[in-house]
């Protein structure tokens, strides 16, 4: 019984084959059945050049958009023009994060800023009348020498319109009014040196302009808690003798 079934199973894988091994519609099945390896590979050509195009279109905006940075330089009328941090894209970055997104939505460009090989520190002691012509920005200065009626409203519509400001506080001013300048800083605005009694510095020996400077610099530091970095000069009158003194005052 048993060698009658291996020969049915034998007499089966036979016709199969037989019929496999010759032309007509069970071929053309059979061969519909095989892997396609060819046509897969094929099907993954679109995706690879969809990734090179893309790098090429990230490489040509980082081109475009590409930004050197600017160098803080001494002007001979506007004195120290600080520098100016370039732009770049991380094409790398940028082609993750874009691939990432999926495709319909654009470019999603990742920024990193480059720093200039002058800055404002190697310059030397120099007055700043100006910004970097090329940042969109403006700074607040505020001197701040006598009068308290206005410091609290300004205080509010500063904080109204999100604006901080530089105050450069009198010594003497700032002796007498701690708590109000301690509620200028706790708001979110720089304090820094306008001298101690408001003096023309120009007319000043060298030791009573660097008193002048230290006294306001100490208050600062045991008032505020803020170690001093910028001085406002009265009027803006300039001469060169105070810079130096600033540079040495540190």
């Amino acid at each position: 019984m048993k060698t009658d079934k291996a020969a049915l199973v034998l007499a089966c894988i036979a016709v199969v084959i037989g019929i496999g091994s010759t032309d007509g519609p069970v071929k053309e099945m059979l061969a519909q059945l095989k892997p396609q390896d060819a046509l897969a590979v094929t099907a993954e050509l679109p995706g690879e050049k969809g990734h090179k195009d893309l790098r090429a279109q990230v490489e040509q905006k980082a081109a475009e958009l590409n930004a050197p940075p600017v160098d803080a330089t001494v002007d001979r009328v506007w004195k120290a023009i600080p520098g100016y941090n370039g732009l770049e894209v991380d094409v790398e970055a940028s082609y993750r994060n874009t691939l990432l997104q999926g495709s319909g939505e654009g470019l999603k460009l990742v920024y990193r800023q480059t720093q200039p090989k002058v800055s404002l520190n190697d310059l030397g002691a120099h007055p700043i009348y100006r910004g970097n012509p090329a940042k969109p920005m403006v700074a607040f200065m505020i001197n701040v020498a006598w009068g308290n009626e206005y410091i609290k409203p300004m205080l509010d519509i500063l904080d109204e319109e999100q604006v901080k400001v530089t105050f450069f506080l009198d010594g003497t001013w700032l002796s007498k009014n701690k708590e109000l300048a301690a509620e200028m800083l706790k708001r979110g605005h720089e304090m820094e040196n306008h001298a101690y009694t408001h003096p023309n510095m120009s007319t000043l020996s060298r030791a009573r302009a660097t008193a002048e400077i230290q006294k306001t610099q100490v208050l600062l530091k045991e008032s505020l808690g803020v170690t001093n970095q910028w001085f406002a000069r009265r009027r803006g009158i300039l001469t060169r003798r105070p810079w130096r003194l600033l540079q040495r005052s540190g």
